[in-house]
């Protein structure tokens, strides 16, 4: 885990021990690419640590992660949620840790592309995967 976002020991517990640990430092460059601030890193982080361990308590594999997955978390685990502290609960900014989460394991090809997505815009996603990974280029010349 990056020493730059400090995390509760808990939160880091829950991450190493779960199936997102080796994409921890993956996901944290990708916010961090995306030009978002320590303080959200955090957040984020906290969020996809308590999402993480839901995973490991359903049994969840890695492959099946998307878009359903999430939305089962927010919609019946989150408003009955009794995990520990420190969860973060905060359905919104939750939502957003998530998205992002499921779009860097996308870029990095660890889960596959939304299947209602047309082909042009799976070539574009691969297009800005090539840009970003093998030309190194920062979000907003990708944009232009």
């Amino acid at each position: 885990m990056d020493k730059t976002v400090v995390a509760h020991p808990q939160v880091l517990c829950w991450l190493r021990e779960s199936m997102l640990d080796s994409h921890v430092a993956a996901f944290l460059a990708y916010l961090r690419g995306r030009g978002y601030a320590r303080q959200t890193q955090h957040s984020y982080i906290c969020a996809v640590a308590h999402f993480a361990r839901w995973l490991s308590l359903e049994k969840a594999r890695l492959q099946d992660l998307n878009d359903q997955v999430v939305g089962q978390f927010l919609s019946v685990h989150l408003p009955h949620c009794s995990c520990p502290y420190p969860v973060l609960r905060t359905r919104h900014e939750i939502h957003a840790a998530l998205r992002h989460l499921l779009a860097a394991l996308r870029a990095s090809g660890v889960i596959p592309q939304r299947q209602d997505a047309d082909p042009i815009s799976l070539e574009l996603a691969r297009f800005d995967n090539y840009m970003q990974h093998v030309r190194g280029l920062a979000i907003s010349p990708r944009r232009q």
